[in-house]
């Protein structure tokens, strides 16, 4: 009977950890929630409450480099890698189309505060129970006198035949006699493997909209 109170006890302090860690999760994701903005080198009050355009249009007198490096640093604040990157520049009279596309990027938890991806406290208890990853895509091209920027960002979720680390029952009998077949461990798998698309993430759209309205603006003035 001894032996059992050791046991109750490690058992009580279990729960108690994880009722403490439950506690904080929504309370802690709401408060990270609330000062995502002040993230940036810009203050919080700066950045518009409202509705940002997507497409975003920008002053066409400005250095095409300067847009564009903009653009990667805010890009940047966000997604950890870019895989594709064919910056807008000057050739003569004209502005060629710049292209940016970032690595998908597995979504940011209520555990990884450092982290901007998952920009509301809905989006950080969703990644933190599920895979889900993200994928940004910005094309910036010059067009009627104005820097046009069109910001997508796609959300995707992981397609697991069964929870990680689940086990089936040894009453389970598979009814599937196909032999599985061999694939080459060399080649390159496929990034759009074993994901669902989940549509767009309009939050996160608007947070790097934002961003870039907030950082051209303040270049545009200072140009004044």
């Amino acid at each position: 009977m001894s032996g059992s109170v050791p046991f109750a006890r490690f058992v009580a302090v279990g729960v108690l950890l994880l009722a403490v860690l439950f506690g904080w999760t929504i309370p802690g994701c709401r408060f990270l929630n609330a000062r995502r903005t002040t993230y940036s080198s810009f203050e919080a009050e700066q950045l518009s409450r409202e509705n940002a355009q997507n497409p975003l249009q920008v002053r066409g007198d400005l250095d095409p480099y300067q847009v564009w490096e903009t653009t990667v640093d805010v890009v940047r604040l966000y997604f950890d890698r870019i895989i594709d990157e064919y910056p807008c520049q000057r050739s003569g009279e004209t502005i060629t189309e710049g292209l940016l596309r970032t690595k998908p990027q597995t979504g940011s938890t209520c555990f990884e505060p450092w982290r901007r991806d998952s920009v509301n406290a809905s989006e950080r208890h969703y990644a933190t129970v599920q895979s889900i990853r993200r994928t940004a895509k910005i094309r910036v091209r010059h067009a009627n006198g104005h820097y046009i920027i069109h910001v997508r960002v796609d959300k995707e979720l992981e397609d697991l035949a069964q929870p990680s680390y689940a086990q089936l029952p040894s009453a389970t009998f598979r009814l599937d006699t196909q032999i599985p077949e061999t694939t080459d461990p060399i080649a390159v798998q496929d990034y759009n493997e074993g994901w669902l698309p989940q549509g767009r993430d309009y939050a996160l759209e608007q947070s790097i909209l934002n961003q870039l309205q907030v950082r051209l603006d303040a270049l545009s003035h200072a140009q004044l």
